[in-house]
């Protein structure tokens, strides 16, 4: 919707992405928890912030962690 790429473009790229991540990790809640900790060693004060997006992502019932499966077929 920025203008960036097209839209089937953008897809070519998050669909290998997404696949990765299933690959690497268990669960939303895991790959949430890995971020928290990668943007801690990023930059330390941006350690709360990141722990509450992963927490409102993990318990908001709108939220797309909540609304789509981790194992969803991405082929």
């Amino acid at each position: 919707m920025a203008g960036y790429l097209e839209e089937d473009e953008a897809w070519s790229y998050v669909f290998p992405a997404a696949k990765r991540l299933q690959q690497g990790y268990g669960s939303w809640e895991e790959l949430g928890r890995a971020y928290e900790l990668g943007t801690f060693w990023w930059r330390e004060d941006a350690g709360a912030g990141s722990r509450n997006i992963v927490n409102g992502l993990l318990r908001d019932p709108q939220s797309p962690w909540r609304l789509i499966p981790w194992g969803m077929n991405l082929d």
